[in-house]
């Protein structure tokens, strides 16, 4: 035997020796594991908290999301960005948000979110106060994809989730969609956009957040109590938008689509 294969054979039998006496404290081990990462997160957040001044959440025990100057707690770190109210009680728990891509409408839908989960973690959270209602789950349906393993298109996906969240929240959930309806032909996808937006509002009453560019769902404030219209600022002047990422009241009036698609680079 070479020394090498020695010096092997040697560090094995002591790596055996440690794991064996190791698992004699394995109880202890993990309950000392579980506190140091106890310690780690609270740390961490106080370390986010100080240098990002991040304010103290206060929880209550309504259905309610009050952020004044609510930032991402990811792209707030981004030049520009630009911080948002969010409100909603019982008076305006569906929030209707309309606006051109690239707008923010899908940023703010996040931040909503983001805010809650930290808030409920216990830790500050990126805005100028906040006050908060308990939620007991979020749903979301955001983004696009499809499942090809198992043969489902984007639009099967879409509304696999979105049943899933018709049967699944209750009153005190946080529900977040993100332009529901848009994998199919505009005459189907608006009927589905607003037989979810009254299920919603008639019968879960949960605090909602639904971006959309089907204008026609803006007239549903009129006809239900709970909903809200808001919209995404854009400038136009001259033929040239600019996006504001500011939230105002009321509906946009238009997605400014061709537009969007200009600045993308589309030959016109």
């Amino acid at each position: 035997m070479t020394a090498d294969s020695k010096i092997k054979q040697l560090e094995y039998h002591l790596f055996q020796n440690l794991r064996d006496e190791c698992r004699k404290y394995t109880t202890s081990l993990a309950s000392i594991a579980g506190k140091i990462a106890a310690v780690d997160v609270l740390q961490c957040f106080a370390t986010v908290a100080r240098k990002r001044n991040w304010c103290r959440p206060r929880m209550v025990n309504e259905s309610i999301i009050n952020i004044k100057q609510s930032r991402h707690p990811v792209l707030e770190q981004v030049p520009g960005f630009v911080a948002n109210d969010i409100s909603m009680n019982k008076s305006n728990r569906f929030l209707l948000i309309t606006g051109p891509n690239m707008g923010g409408k899908s940023t703010y839908l996040r931040t909503a979110a983001l805010v809650s989960i930290l808030a409920q973690a216990g830790s500050y959270v990126p805005a100028e106060a906040a006050k908060l209602g308990l939620v007991d789950r979020i749903f979301t349906r955001v983004g696009a994809s499809d499942d090809l393993r198992r043969g489902r298109s984007t639009f099967m996906m879409e509304m696999i989730e979105v049943a899933h969240i018709l049967r699944k929240a209750s009153n005190n959930s946080l529900v977040l969609l993100d332009e529901i309806g848009r994998g199919t032909s505009t005459f189907d996808g608006l009927s589905i956009a607003w037989s979810v937006t009254e299920d919603i509002c008639n019968r879960l009453q949960c605090r909602t957040l639904f971006a959309t560019h089907y204008h026609q769902l803006v007239g549903l404030e009129n006809d239900i109590d709970m909903l809200k219209n808001i919209h995404v600022q854009v400038s136009h002047i001259d033929g040239k938008l600019k996006f504001l990422h500011t939230i105002a009241d009321g509906p946009c009036d238009e997605s400014y689509g061709i537009q969007v698609a200009a600045l993308a680079g589309l030959p016109r």
